[in-house]
């Protein structure tokens, strides 16, 4: 949830549902369609998800929209026109002039940035100027690594965009697994810089 709420606030035109087992309860994103259920903007949703995030991590138990408590929510992304879904949770979608392929982790940013940084200095450049960005959302607790290109984007780019990011996925998901064991090497504290962007 906070990885979805991160997504739908930062990206122009990506909306979502969120439901409880069949049950739709919630749609986010101006862009989205009338529906029966209620509807949220990007903005409120996630400052709403970061602080059930932050009461959660207090100890504190409490339901979805008055939803039982042990039945966890289920939120699908809806990508704007052009937007694509490469699989495993990485996307693409059109800013303005700009091209993003992108993904999400609950990994703390210092330790992605440093895992990044291991990643990139072995590969080459990317190809027509890409360029890789880390970001850390200081309300949802998420950090982000995109890929940005001022150009529409040849097979070549995105095939290298997509396997940039499928090469940090997987690091940034076995360092979340070890954090979640509690195995040493763990995430130490959040970037002080708050919203701003992190080369790597």
């Amino acid at each position: 949830m906070r990885i979805g709420a991160t997504l739908v606030h930062m990206l122009p035109g990506v909306g979502a549902k969120v439901s409880v087992e069949d049950t739709e309860l919630l749609r986010v994103g101006d862009s989205l369609e009338a529906a029966s259920s209620l509807s949220c903007s990007p903005c409120g949703f996630r400052l709403a998800v970061g602080e059930a995030h932050r009461r959660m991590s207090a100890g504190e138990r409490f339901s979805f929209m008055g939803t039982h408590p042990d039945l966890g929510p289920t939120m699908t992304l809806q990508l704007p026109r052009g937007g694509v879904d490469h699989g495993g949770a990485i996307y693409r979608v059109a800013a303005g002039s700009h091209w993003w392929w992108l993904f999400a982790s609950t990994l703390d940013i210092n330790l992605a940035r440093m895992l990044s940084e291991e990643i990139v200095g072995s590969r080459p450049e990317l190809a027509g100027g890409a360029q890789l960005h880390l970001r850390w959302d200081p309300i949802t607790e998420v950090s982000i690594a995109y890929v940005e290109m001022v150009a529409h984007p040849s097979i070549r780019a995105d095939r290298e965009a997509v396997g940039l990011l499928e090469d940090l996925l997987a690091s940034w998901s076995v360092a979340e697994l070890l954090e979640s064991l509690g195995e040493p090497g763990g995430s130490g504290a959040a970037n002080e810089s708050g919203n701003g962007w992190v080369g790597a």
